[in-house]
């Protein structure tokens, strides 16, 4: 069964010491009952697929310099979305990717 809703969320990260970031890499994990979860962490065995969002140029965080991502996310098909984002650092807009582009 295809998603039928897009949904977006804005993520904040902070760092703990000066270094490179390249990119983002999403993933789900559902609680479906007390018992049952599906995930698609990157240490499990699934069939379900991760996101890889690469940004541009690598991104030099620093404590206290908090990494903002927004992730708008659009049903495509049966098992596949379109994942766009958009990632700042301190406020300062540095970029945005889409995985329409990567598939033309």
């Amino acid at each position: 069964m295809a998603a039928e809703k897009a949904f977006s969320a804005e993520l904040e990260f902070a760092f703990s010491r000066e270094q490179e970031v390249n990119g983002l890499m999403m993933w789900f994990t559902a609680t479906l009952t007390e018992d049952v979860s599906l995930s698609c962490a990157p240490d499990s065995e699934t069939c379900w697929g991760r996101t890889v969002a690469p940004f541009r140029h690598p991104v030099t965080v620093r404590p206290g310099v908090p990494l903002r991502v927004e992730v708008q996310v659009e049903p495509a098909g049966p098992g596949f979305v379109f994942t766009h984002w958009v990632y700042s650092l301190g406020g300062i807009l540095l970029g945005e990717g889409d995985n329409r582009k990567a598939l033309i």
